[in-house]
């Protein structure tokens, strides 16, 4: 049972136009058992294509392989298929078949799924077939072969003048692209906010690739290539997912990965601004990525980075892939698009991590931003934000031991500028500690001089139960507010 590429079978031409059929056959056998299955074909970015199959076999009940040219209305993922009672040891040529049409850039596949039945040997490996359609719904199928054809096979694609993300370290330009699983565009940094993210600009060719650990905020940047001379301006976006029988899933399998800001897209800019000028790169400088695994997770997965650009918007999931070939042709034929594969390693010390939105409001001013415990004497806590503020700084507490069960402040000093608006993540580690009442809190509050309107309504720092400190001095704090992480027993 396969379904097999065969090069020397084609007759498409490497000079087709618009309005020309190009036509690729493509074996098939149904191997030593008659079965029922799915013949059809998948169509992605391809509207204004116009596609059909026939096998010029019949079966035996004179019904045809085949389906009738459609004009494929979307550029979104579509999935068509039929299904075929086909006798055992059929063997034929189905015809993969379109007209050129307007599409730009598009990816189009024969597929051939065995119906899958309880019971079956390979019931495991079958996949949902619920993407054809609502007359497949609750059925599974087996894949017996994904052959794939696109236009770049038959005229070169048009120069890609916008921004662009890479498949592995080397490639020079979107039309250099290999097809790789490991970009190096996705960048995991770690746990720790960067003092200087511009420097990941500086290190074009560096490949990052630091494990993902259970229970922390884990940070990740992007950056995209401007190939054209004119500036352009684009945001990312970053999914995940399981590694399984499909390589890339349906539109249900992925996990948004969301900003330090809380939100699905960042935007794209270089130190001059937001727009990246001609030949520049971008990063995801302002809003990085912050992926907290549960505290347990572990294992492979992957990340997957999108761009959303003027030229070419793209609001939607990465399409359903099942196979690597498929996927290799499809990221060397969509800049836009790069995968990453990532390990994430559960966490030992008991990590807990959480984050709280915080806003600065519409001034620039001094913030004391720091963790208040109680009862958790041997605990770790610690506190980051990968948003920089003034200056280029980090909000940042590395993970500090806590020698007293008293209540007890962890904070800094921050000037931050008007109209920041992120999330502030907690961490605190265990160690395999078990008390029985805890109770950590974020803190946050306006400090204020003696020369400051609103002095008169502050409090003294000794107060919110900060040591009585030098450092304050005659200072005070204004609360803005208390948000407490975690109060009971573990």
């Amino acid at each position: 049972m396969r379904l097999t590429m065969n090069n020397a079978a084609t007759t498409s031409s490497s000079t087709a136009t618009e309005g020309q059929w190009v036509v690729k056959p493509y074996p098939f056998s149904s191997g030593s058992v008659a079965a029922e299955w799915l013949i059809g074909i998948k169509v992605q970015h391809g509207k204004g294509l116009t596609v059909a199959y026939s096998c010029t076999k019949e079966l035996p009940d004179k019904k045809k392989i085949e389906l009738q040219p459609i004009s494929v209305p979307t550029n979104d993922t579509l999935s068509i298929g039929a299904k075929y009672w086909i006798p055992s040891n059929f063997d034929a040529d189905i015809d993969l078949k379109y007209e050129l049409g307007t599409a730009e850039q598009f990816h189009l596949s024969l597929i051939a799924y065995l119906i899958a039945q309880p019971g079956d040997p390979q019931y495991e490996l079958s996949v949902p077939l619920d993407e054809f359609g609502p007359e497949w719904a609750g059925k599974r199928g087996i894949s017996k072969g994904i052959q794939t054809m696109s236009k770049s096979e038959f005229a070169p694609p048009p120069p890609w003048n916008d921004l662009y993300v890479r498949t592995a370290v080397g490639e020079k330009s979107p039309n250099d692209r290999q097809g790789g699983f490991g970009s190096p565009d996705i960048m995991p940094i770690g746990t720790t906010p960067l003092v200087d993210p511009w420097s990941l600009l500086k290190n074009y060719d560096q490949y990052i690739n630091n494990p993902i650990y259970g229970g922390l905020a884990n940070i990740v940047y992007v950056r995209a290539k401007n190939s054209s001379d004119q500036s352009k301006a684009g945001k990312a976006n970053l999914v995940m997912c399981n590694p399984g029988t499909v390589i890339w899933p349906d539109k249900n399998g992925w996990t948004r990965i969301k900003t330090q800001a809380g939100a699905y897209e960042s935007t794209l800019s270089c130190p001059s601004g937001e727009g990246i000028p001609g030949a520049e790169i971008g990063l995801t400088y302002s809003d990085p990525f912050v992926y907290i695994p549960p505290p347990g997770e572990s294992g492979h997965r992957c990340f997957v980075t999108w761009l959303d650009t003027e030229d070419h918007p793209l609001k939607t999931v990465p399409p359903q892939i099942n196979t690597a070939s498929e996927l290799a042709a499809f990221l060397v034929s969509h800049p836009n698009y790069a995968h990453h594969n990532i390990d994430i390693v559960p966490s030992t010390t008991g990590s807990v991590t959480k984050g709280y939105p915080f806003s600065s409001g519409a001034a620039e001013d001094t913030w004391v931003i720091g963790v208040k415990v109680e009862n958790v004497k041997g605990f770790k806590v610690g506190y980051s934000c990968a948003t920089p503020i003034k200056g280029g700084k980090v909000i940042l507490l590395a993970p500090t031991e806590v020698t007293t069960n008293d209540p007890v402040s962890f904070a800094g000093d921050y000037l931050i500028q008007a109209d920041f608006n992120s999330n502030i993540n907690i961490t605190y580690e265990t160690q395999g500690l078990t008390p029985a009442n805890f109770k950590i809190s974020l803190v946050a509050y306006l400090k204020v001089s003696l020369n400051h309107p609103l002095y008169h309504l502050a409090t003294p720092f000794h107060e919110f139960g900060f040591t009585a400190n030098a450092s304050f001095g005659s200072d005070r704090g204004i609360m803005l507010g208390s948000m407490t992480m975690m109060r009971g027993s573990i």
